[in-house]
């Protein structure tokens, strides 16, 4: 027979587990970075795009599953959104949307050329704007943002983050000194190619195989514990 104080060791285990093991299903996000050295508008069509520089744009991932990003490179497309009204000559620069084109509109890939995550973005607005330091930030890589709004469709490591069609992402591109005067209007009026942009993506994905099942096991394994006490 369990004696009262292992019953209650039992208890205070399992109580402490609840706390501090993650909830199955939560979710873990994922962090991928770089930076680009070319990024080109062409207001006749309002598309907006990177990827033309050599690999070894993305530097950084904070998840195991997506580390062999690192060395890799970016590549970023989406088109200015009339469908609104919004008028390019006119309207405030800080108030443009863009939304994704025909085909992947991120797409990572290793240091060779692999393709490892594609992605879809269905919308991406104007989040930040300094007109005094010739800066623009489409999105926010934030959970809880409304101004990005991506989902995972494809890649050699979608499945292990994530489901494609229906994880969601969060992206910000910062564009530093654009070849135009960025204050108030005009800036989607004109061709401009960026000297440097910062992008990071954050991917709303589930916790890493295995991980549900180390709770789980280890709940059961302390209920057990407890029934046994109580015989």
């Amino acid at each position: 027979m369990i004696s009262t104080w292992t019953k209650a060791l039992g208890g205070a285990a399992l109580s402490a587990a609840l706390v501090l093991l993650p909830a199955v299903g939560s979710t873990v996000p994922i962090q991928i970075g770089g930076f680009d050295l070319v990024t080109n508008y062409t207001a006749s069509t309002g598309v907006i795009s990177f990827g033309t520089s050599a690999p070894g744009e993305i530097d950084s991932a904070d998840d195991p599953r997506v580390v062999s990003a690192i060395g890799g490179q970016a590549f970023f497309e989406v088109q200015l959104d009339l469908s609104g009204g919004y008028d390019p000559a006119t309207g405030k620069s800080r108030d443009a949307s863009f939304v994704g084109t025909a085909g992947p509109d991120l797409i990572l890939t290793d240091s060779g050329g692999g393709t490892l995550l594609t992605f879809e973005i269905n919308r991406i607005d104007v989040g930040a704007f300094s007109g005094f330091l010739d800066q623009v930030t489409l999105g926010e890589a934030s959970e809880a943002s409304a101004l990005s709004e991506l989902i995972l469709t494809g890649g050699s490591l979608a499945t292990s983050i994530g489901t494609p069609g229906v994880t969601e992402a969060r992206l910000s591109v910062e564009l530093f000194d654009p070849s135009v005067n960025v204050k108030g209007k005009g800036l989607w009026a004109g061709d401009f190619s960026n000297s440097n942009t910062q992008w990071n993506l954050l991917i709303i994905t589930a916790p890493e195989p295995g991980t549900a099942l180390l709770v789980a096991t280890s709940l059961l394994g302390l209920a057990a514990l407890r029934r046994r006490g109580g015989r």
